[in-house]
């Protein structure tokens, strides 16, 4: 209802001046809220109303904030200025090259290239005259440098001013692209020139894999045998992928690739198409640039054996790391109704190692937790209650509230036993650290896998801040760490002798292990590579860090729960250290 003396004409017109106030005092950022995306657990990337694209990366139990910055930065000496409370905040220029890419893909997934230029299709606009993605935002974005907008619009023959809708499609020549998207384009045209016309010996990859070419591009071809599956032989050998989440991942991107409906339902002669970005290093192209670099630092890294000549490992320092413990159970196996805890499990075939060191060998062993109700005894036993009471032995000792620091001070304790012994006149070449782990990964995987630290992923400053570190003396001694590049690929080689030696140790004993890749020196999770944290900046020379089984396989689960294996496990152990240290 509306007053009589108020004539309908005059509302009118107050309802538009009401409509263009209400316009004049409106924000004037752009329309289009900004976007936020996940890639993967504490780790975000968004395109702000500004245009700028950033990665924003909190702790999570994987990764604390210097492991986000030794993963995300292309520099990082400059993540000072880029913590932001709790979280890192990095601007797409700061990040990796592999980071810009993904970030840009996760923002804008419709994106494509060809061998000319890449293709950016408009996603975030605005309604009004100004705001939404621009020339020079794409500029920035694409090539490093917004000012290349004046050259994007000439390729593209458009106004530099031209408002771009939605779908909009804008082509960014290769020769303008920065390095991230640039060398993707490249490796990706050597490897479709290869598959379709290059020799016989370039289409051969590692193994049993051969480069071919179909409509979508370059491929992985394997062909099936029998008593394959998709998920131990060709995920888990091919990609490095173990873990249950991302063995799925990549299976489905395969399947998808290869118009598999269903992965289960395999045959003989059947052909797998694995996309390259999933291939590990070791089977992509012969001259892929970063198959070259893999391969020379393996000649450099097998160039180093083992110098130690020893009977009954006299003079040989064991510093033995029973993984988990307190409050981190680790990874939970279970038989019917039972569970299967991975910390007890370990600690058992640790103690039992000890025990055969101290009993039967000259070594000496230095432990780095210990189960205050245990002691160092093992049970023969079928199963284990889970207790809380395990500590490492740094001064003052932790109890293993947190399993980030719990991992940390392990290193910085295996530091510290090192300077001490070496100090006292050990051979630095006497000293040995294995840490001992059950792992979780797809329910198909099976047997013993050992990690030895990468060259490539070690390298950097390492070092952690905070009460709970700088409280103990073993991390004021040093409490930052750089691995020289010469120590790196010798400790690569030595702890590579030592992994062999023990997996023929074990093979000799009838003691199953990982059919696909036994050895490995980096552990791939939601796509990206790292090395444990106990052998990353540890400075023993030869460290391994060894899985005894996978909990999450049944028969593995069954097996490492009957004492008489983990007994068998423990001297097939000591037997490959006598063996590695020279006892023929």
């Amino acid at each position: 209802m509306y007053r009589k003396d108020i004539h309908p004409y005059l509302l009118c017109h107050i309802g538009w001046l009401m409509l263009f106030s209400l316009i004049l005092i409106a924000p004037t950022t752009q329309v289009y809220a900004a976007v936020e995306t996940s890639l993967e657990p504490g780790l975000t990337v968004s395109l702000g109303n500004d245009n700028e694209i950033a990665v924003k990366a909190c702790p999570t139990g994987d990764y604390d904030l210097q492991e986000w910055v030794d993963r995300l930065l292309a520099n990082p000496e400059t993540c000072q200025k880029l913590i932001k409370g709790d979280c890192l905040h990095v601007p797409l220029e700061d990040l990796t090259p592999e980071y810009q890419l993904e970030a840009v893909k996760a923002l804008f997934p419709n994106d494509s290239h060809t061998e000319e230029h890449w293709i950016h299709k408009v996603t975030y606009v605005s309604t009004r005259a100004i705001g939404g993605e621009t020339l020079w935002s794409m500029s920035k974005w694409f090539t490093g440098n917004a000012q290349n907008h004046t050259k994007i619009s000439a390729y593209n023959k458009m106004s530099p001013r031209k408002k771009l809708y939605k779908n909009s499609i804008v082509k960014i020549p290769v020769h303008l692209l920065s390095p991230a998207f640039r060398d993707m384009i490249t490796f990706e045209i050597a490897a479709r020139r290869t598959a379709e016309g290059g020799a016989a010996k370039l289409k051969q990859l590692n193994g049993e894999l051969v480069l071919k070419m179909d409509s979508q591009g370059p491929y992985a071809s394997y062909r099936m045998k029998r008593g394959d599956t998709i998920y131990s032989k060709v995920v888990m050998q091919f990609t490095d992928r173990v873990t249950a989440e991302d063995v799925m991942e990549a299976t489905k991107l395969i399947c998808e690739r290869s118009g598999i409906r269903d992965p289960r339902r395999l045959k003989k002669g059947d052909e797998i198409k694995i996309p390259l970005d999933l291939l590990s290093v070791m089977y992509l192209p012969p001259d892929d640039p970063r198959r070259v670099e893999y391969e020379r630092l393996q000649k450099e890294a097998d160039r180093y054996s083992n110098p130690i000549q020893t009977e009954d490992l006299k003079g040989i320092i064991v510093i033995l790391d029973p993984g988990h413990g307190g409050n981190d159970p680790g990874t939970i196996g279970r038989i019917g109704h039972n569970r299967v805890y991975e910390d007890e499990i370990v600690y058992d075939i640790t103690c039992r190692v000890k025990h055969i060191l101290e009993t039967t060998t000259l070594a000496k062993v230095e432990m780095t937790l210990q189960d205050k109700s245990e002691n160092y005894g093992f049970k023969d036993v079928s199963y284990f209650q889970n207790d809380h009471d395990e500590y490492v032995l740094t001064n003052p000792v932790y109890r293993n509230h947190d399993a980030k620091v719990s991992a940390n001070l392990r290193w910085y304790l295996a530091n510290s036993i090192f300077r001490k012994v070496t100090k006292a006149g050990a051979d630095p070449d006497k000293v040995v650290f294995v840490s001992f782990h059950a792992d979780s990964l797809h329910p198909d995987a099976r047997g013993t896998m050992i990690y030895i630290p990468s060259t490539y992923l070690c390298s950097g400053n390492g070092g952690k801040t905070g009460i709970e570190y700088t409280s103990r003396a073993e991390v004021r001694e040093s409490q930052y760490v750089q691995i020289s590049y010469k120590n790196r690929v010798r400790s690569e080689g030595l702890s590579g002798d030592l992994a062999k030696q023990i997996i023929r140790s074990l093979h000799d004993e009838g003691i199953g292990i990982h059919p696909a890749k036994p050895i490995r020196n980096q552990v791939i999770k939601r796509r990206h590579a790292y090395v444990p944290a106990v052998i990353r900046h540890n400075i023993v020379p030869v460290k391994i860090l060894v899985e005894v089984v996978n909990l999450n396989n049944s028969d593995d689960c069954k097996l490492v729960n009957d004492p008489k294996f983990r007994d068998k496990f423990a001297h097939a152990f000591v037997q490959a250290l006598k063996h590695y240290y020279g006892d023929k």
